[in-house]
């Protein structure tokens, strides 16, 4: 198989409803270490060689997978997301997800919360310092304030505290 082709393979497995959760986890870690060119290092930017279009099937999907109320796959789609922006900020590319994913920390649905929480954290921690354009810096430290203080879930007060 080529990246691409299973890129598109654990993409689809990833959608597929009643998937063994460790199955999950194995293609979110798996998906992770490819898009992040580390399965092989003679093969780079495989992500960013897929088109345009199948790109954003691929993030549509993923993110729809996002909100899971098991804490393990929530995490294993966070840790994706972050590969993939790690790659489209380098093109200056889908930073619109930070504004999306500051509307949805803001959301009643604690799984949401933390969902978008941890994928803003991950990405503070993954994407390259400088590459995040101000404006979006500012949205995230406004979500970290909103999410953080006495009156506010332990859980997500730890999550918006772990993206500074």
């Amino acid at each position: 198989y080529s990246p691409g082709a299973m890129i598109n393979l654990i993409v689809n497995l990833i959608n597929t409803p009643n998937v063994n959760d460790s199955v999950l986890q194995f293609c979110c870690t798996f998906l992770k270490n490819i898009i992040s060119n580390r399965i092989n290092s003679n093969v780079k930017d495989v992500w960013i060689m897929i088109d345009n279009q199948t790109r954003a099937i691929y993030k549509d999907t993923l993110f729809s997978q996002l909100g899971s109320d098991n804490f393990k796959i929530r995490s294993g789609i966070s840790g994706c997301i972050s590969a993939i922006c790690c790659e489209e900020f380098k093109q200056n590319q889908w930073f619109e997800i930070i504004t999306t994913l500051n509307n949805i920390a803001c959301n009643d649905d604690i799984n949401f919360k933390l969902s978008a929480l941890t994928t803003l954290k991950n990405i503070s921690q993954d994407v390259t310092p400088g590459i995040i354009p101000q404006n979006y810096l500012g949205e995230i430290l406004f979500t970290v304030m909103k999410n953080s203080g006495s009156n506010i879930d332990l859980k997500v007060n730890l999550e918006a505290l772990g993206i500074l």
